[in-house]
């Protein structure tokens, strides 16, 4: 298993994909180094474990890594593989704060003469903010992804 060459970010609000500098960092090298330096910078990082089993990673292919955002203004909601070629493309979802409050400010000015509209935009902004809270998924008892977590 190698590192993880190809990486997207797929922002939820306008939907796009985008390629990012990808800087690697090692676990000698100082986590300074990760901080943003400037508040428009959004740093996101992908930890990779190349020692989860062959085994783990067949039953959920992104096992071996965890994904969050340094940033203030991105938030990480998932990450999602996708094979091509025998290599694999992981795609960290996110979204922002901003794109969440465009999307409260134009749904007032619609659902103002449409009650189902604002009711798809409630249920669509509270999925968001559930799968920015809920990610990472919490550990399974035994999980292989955090060997620590032992059942009693």
């Amino acid at each position: 298993m190698s590192i993880p060459y190809y990486v997207l970010i797929s922002n939820a609000s306008p939907p796009a994909l985008t390629h990012p500098l990808i800087q690697y960092q090692y676990a000698d090298d100082s986590p300074l180094a990760l901080l943003p330096r400037h508040p428009d910078e959004h740093v996101i990082l992908l930890d990779y474990n190349p020692n989860t089993s062959n085994e783990t990673i067949t039953t959920s292919p992104v096992a071996h890594v965890s994904v969050k955002s340094l940033s203030s203004r991105v938030a990480v909601t998932g990450i999602k593989t996708v094979e091509e070629s025998g290599d694999t493309m992981y795609i960290v979802e996110t979204t922002s704060p901003a794109a969440l409050h465009s999307m409260s400010a134009s749904s007032v000015l619609q659902s103002s003469t449409n009650a189902q509209s604002s009711l798809a935009a409630f249920k669509k902004r509270n999925k968001l903010l559930r799968d920015a809270l809920a990610y990472p998924k919490p550990a399974v008892t035994g999980d292989a992804v955090n060997p620590e977590v032992q059942s009693k």
